[in-house]
């Protein structure tokens, strides 16, 4: 692991913790079983890190390529330039089927 990548997950803990610090200032919990970690980057430097389980909060994130955030796809290398339509098939995908709508 390059000095680069443990400042990264070091970093991140650090984050983290500070958030979860700050939610429960508001009465608010974060839950690390939903917590998920997107590295940003190129293809070549996301490449890099080959750690996918990041300690959070007595548990650990799982690192993903791609997640969904308030409905809108992001994908680690910044390809969330998703096209329209893969955005659409996506969201299509996880909506009832439009005659059980009626």
């Amino acid at each position: 692991m390059t000095f680069q990548t443990f400042r990264a997950f070091a970093l991140t803990q650090c984050c983290t913790t500070d958030v979860a610090e700050w939610l429960s200032a508001s009465r608010l919990r974060l839950n690390p079983d939903k917590t998920v970690i997107m590295w940003l980057g190129s293809k070549h430097q996301v490449e890099k890190v080959t750690k996918h389980d990041i300690p959070v909060l007595q548990s650990s994130a799982t690192t993903v390529n791609t997640a969904r955030d308030l409905g809108v796809m992001l994908d680690s290398q910044h390809k969330s330039a998703l096209r329209v339509d893969q955005h659409i098939t996506i969201f299509a995908s996880s909506a009832l089927p439009f005659d059980r709508c009626r």
